[in-house]
């Protein structure tokens, strides 16, 4: 006769896994419809991007996801560099999780519509047991056209529907 064991969660007895144990300690998932319209060459953070964790164990890997969508009015390709970014004081002030590190992505021509854009990073923290960090993206581009994240109200978007960003942050033992 088969059996089944259904759980839904297993927590180590001396707590958070150490020493490589590589486990999930927690997943926080986000959505978001906020928009951010960049109109200069100039860093611009993502806000559709953000989300914050409270740690629980010490010097953990962030894993980060997250997918937006982008909508440009340039005429021709061009490049945009996206980049990891974390925040403890509310996004008064931030800083690149890789200082000399960025995606390159290609934003479409305006004729070709909107672009999916899909991100996975990770950061190796030297946070403590609860402390509260935020994540996001920051996109910087080589051309002064407008490219707009997560626009709302595109031409043929389903009646009653809102474009959104979404993802999730990942807490691993170290």
């Amino acid at each position: 006769m088969a059996s089944e064991l259904r759980v839904d969660r297993i927590i180590p007895t001396t707590g958070v896994p150490t020493g490589g144990g590589g486990g999930i300690i927690q997943v926080v998932p986000f959505f978001s419809t906020s928009e951010t319209n960049v109109t200069t060459t100039s860093e611009t953070n993502i806000e559709a991007s953000k989300v914050s964790i409270t740690t629980i164990g010490t010097n953990s890997l962030i894993l980060y996801y997250a997918s937006f969508s982008t909508e440009s009015d340039v005429s021709t390709d061009s490049n945009g560099f996206l980049s990891l970014k974390y925040s403890q004081d509310n996004w008064s002030s931030s800083t690149h999780v890789y200082t000399d590190k960025r995606l390159n992505t290609t934003q479409t021509q305006d004729s070709q519509g909107s672009a999916l854009h899909t991100v996975t990073m990770y950061h190796k923290s030297t946070w403590a047991a609860a402390t509260t960090v935020s994540y996001g993206i920051s996109f910087q581009k080589s051309s002064s056209n407008s490219i707009y994240f997560n626009q709302q109200s595109l031409a043929g978007q389903p009646s009653g529907t809102s474009n959104m960003a979404m993802g999730w942050i990942m807490e691993v033992s170290g």
